[in-house]
């Protein structure tokens, strides 16, 4: 075993909305969808934002026992040994699975509590994803100040 080239700096839930039915008959949810996008810090080429939205929707013949939406942001920072577009290749696949087993996890924890079963993401591949890499704002790694300030009391 080897470390990755990848490393996770930070990593924070930006949306959490996951709603239950109370309708007598339900389903697990029979449709997900996913949205990737991976932004560069044009200061610093080797850091990167992967935002990761996941959506529950309803589909099926009898209604989803949830439905939701998920967003999480993950600031990477890759090794330089790591070139060209094969970094923003390994960004965006590595980046996006690491984000989605994150959201996995924060999906089985909500639905745990919920009127139905667990419900458990099911298993995806973002291997043949093709980014495209957006300039993006620099990404504060700190808490913001009032944060800070509110820690120290």
């Amino acid at each position: 075993m080897s470390p990755s080239p990848l490393a996770l700096e930070r990593a924070f839930f930006r949306k959490v909305a996951i709603e239950s039915t109370l309708e007598a008959e339900t389903a697990p949810p029979q449709k997900i969808e996913t949205l990737v996008t991976v932004g560069m810090d044009p200061h610093q080429p080797l850091r990167f934002q992967v935002s990761l939205t996941v959506r529950v929707l309803k589909g099926g013949e009898k209604p989803s026992g949830y439905v939701g939406e998920i967003e999480v942001i993950g600031i990477f920072v890759i090794s330089e040994s790591v070139t060209g577009e094969k970094r923003e290749q390994l960004v965006a696949v590595h980046g996006s699975t690491l984000l989605y087993g994150m959201v996995r996890e924060m999906v089985c924890n909500v639905t745990a509590r919920g009127p139905w079963p667990m419900f458990t993401l099911p298993v995806v591949s973002f291997a043949d994803m093709r980014p495209t890499v957006l300039p993006a704002a620099p990404v504060e790694t700190k808490a913001p100040a009032a944060v800070e300030a509110a820690r120290a009391n």
